[in-house]
């Protein structure tokens, strides 16, 4: 489980307000890998730090163009987080509560 976020280093901070400190790994900072999300470069970095192929990956997010397209663009598997529930322009996996991101998964691994 992992992060890839556009936010500076005070998401540590954050994180450990919250005692999440020590969940997530990798965790991937634009401002610290030189990147961003748009484009999918901060993703292709993730997946190389972690190790991990983007087929075996999923990403969470709400921003359409830096999280869904991006995420795509590298390789991985978007959920569009929509609390609004405004929906995606074009079919997308989504989900409107964090709780139900598990299920999602579930049903996208079985096709």
């Amino acid at each position: 489980l992992g992060i890839v976020s556009d936010m500076d280093g005070r998401l540590f901070d954050v994180l450990a307000a919250f005692e999440l400190g020590g969940i997530f790994d990798p965790i991937a900072l634009a401002t610290r890998a030189g990147v961003t999300k748009r484009g999918g470069a901060l993703f292709r970095h993730a997946l190389a730090v972690a190790g991990v192929p983007p087929a075996q990956v999923a990403h969470v997010g709400d921003n359409l163009r830096s999280d869904v397209e991006a995420a795509r663009t590298a390789g991985i598997t978007p959920i569009h987080f929509d609390p609004s529930a405004t929906g995606a322009p074009r079919p997308v996996p989504t989900v409107t509560r964090l709780l139900d991101v598990p299920a999602r998964l579930q049903q996208l691994e079985q096709g």
